[in-house]
């Protein structure tokens, strides 16, 4: 089966995915606008039903705010004074925080659109195998969407339907149900998605990415056998390998398992992290914490991290950031796209699924192969599974920062939240362990039920 395109978008795509970006911005109440293109319209072809897919993608990378994720947590700082952006960094953000509702009408508009491609998918109009590879690709998609949703907000109402009669009234389900579906939509899309033929074709979901993200599913819902095995399929797989620091996150990087292509080859907030100068402060910071976490004669924190050294009235002051991306522009001679999952995340999951199987030995495996492409020398295995499992951590720390939330993720998943971010923020509060519901769609949605920390 053939990809029906790759990464360029043709002009007629363009208007389609641009109606199709105003669609749904709220899980509830989203009457469909007078000039959205929708049902037949849109489908009446691979090419326009392929646009609304691609819009997906678009969404996600345009407007999905790494870097207030990454307030939230430890790995940067915030010098300025924007209330809401203060929240993030002081993490307590209030239930009418403008950038929180945005993280949840984008995703639930994510998923709204996965499930109308989904609807759409079995169209007279389309071939077989197009039908087939949309409704597949739309899995996937939508299985990406709730996972974040599930571990950014913790209690969320489950829609598959692009039926506003039911979103508009939906309740929340159990955690459990939430991972059911995302299993199952990523198992689909495995059984009907193809595996590449290279590494580098990656800008779609295919059969291995669909593998990779039912590691990280697997791993989240605790199946550790399940999250251990999958993600040896990828460790395995000859269409990829560990990189040398400074070429993972190039574009054509034989570490990447699945990228959202950018706009013009530079991925969207780059340019609030990586100063246009060495001279100037970058807007956000990476954390002295985090900075100091990297040993000496790491090769990830001499290509990951860079310096600025601004002049002021008493001598300078030193600044880092992040420079896993540089391109702060489009039209770049070496474009740049933004990396959703890699094969250095997938040794982690399997260390971390080893460790509490309690298989030491081979969790240790995994995290010195890390170590030892990144210039540093085997640890020896420790006395217990507890002992592994904070090596871990320390090592999704430093090879993960500012990669979406993995931070807030592992935080969570290790029961570390109230011990790293209560001892470094005054402002920490037990409801900050999830966000909180957007306050607009609590009024919306007389079924939805806010955290009960959110509530004291």
């Amino acid at each position: 089966m053939k990809y029906l395109h790759k990464c360029r978008i043709p002009a007629r795509l363009m208007g389609v995915m641009a109606v199709l970006c105003m669609a749904c911005t709220d899980l509830v109440d989203v009457d469909i606008p007078k000039n959205q293109l929708t049902g037949k319209a849109v489908f009446a072809d691979s090419i326009t039903a392929t646009g609304a897919l691609l819009n997906v993608l678009v969404t996600h990378e345009q407007y999905i705010n790494t870097a207030y994720l990454a307030l939230y947590t430890d790995e940067l700082i915030y010098p300025q004074s924007s209330e809401t952006i203060l929240e993030f960094y002081q993490s307590r953000i209030a239930p009418n925080n403008s950038a929180n509702s945005n993280y949840w009408s984008r995703l639930y508009s994510m998923a709204y659109q996965c499930n109308a491609i989904i609807e759409n998918s079995s169209d007279e109009t389309l071939s077989p195998g197009a039908s087939e590879q949309l409704e597949a690709e739309a899995r996937f998609l939508r299985a990406y969407t709730y996972l974040l949703l599930q571990n950014l907000y913790g209690h969320i109402p489950l829609v598959l339907t692009t039926d506003v009669s039911v979103s508009s009234r939906a309740s929340q389900v159990p955690e459990a149900a939430v991972y059911e579906q995302v299993i199952q939509d990523l198992e689909h899309a495995r059984a009907h998605l193809p595996v590449p033929a290279t590494g580098t074709d990656n800008l779609r979901a295919n059969g291995m990415s669909a593998a990779a993200l039912l590691a990280r599913a697997s791993l989240y819902a605790g199946r550790w056998e399940d999250a251990a095995r999958y993600a040896t399929e990828l460790i395995q797989s000859p269409l990829y390998r560990l990189e040398v620091p400074p070429n993972v996150f190039a574009a054509a990087s034989a570490e990447t398992i699945f990228q959202i292509a950018s706009q013009q080859g530079a991925v969207a907030g780059v340019s609030s992290l990586v100063p246009p100068d060495a001279a100037t402060a970058p807007t956000y910071p990476l954390s002295t914490l985090l900075v100091n976490a990297f040993e000496a004669g790491d090769t990830r924190r001499t290509a990951w991290i860079g310096t600025s050294t601004v002049p002021s009235a008493d001598g300078e002051t030193v600044f880092h950031y992040s420079a896993k991306y540089r391109n702060r522009t489009g039209g770049v001679a070496s474009p740049e796209h933004l990396v959703c999952i890699r094969l250095g995340e997938l040794y982690l999951i399997r260390a971390e699924a080893r460790a509490r199987m309690e298989d030491i030995a081979g969790a240790m495996d995994d995290v010195n192969a890390l170590r030892q492409r990144s210039g540093l020398g085997v640890l020896d295995s420790p006395g217990d599974a507890a002992a592994c499992l904070d090596i871990i951590l320390e090592e999704r720390r430093k090879e993960l920062f500012l990669e979406g939330p993995h931070r807030l993720f592992d935080l969570r998943r290790f029961g570390k939240l109230d011990a790293v971010i209560g001892a470094l923020k005054p402002t920490w509060q037990p409801a900050g362990v999830y966000f909180p519901i957007p306050l607009d769609e609590l009024r919306y949605n007389r079924n939805l039920e806010q955290h009960q920390d959110y509530l004291r």
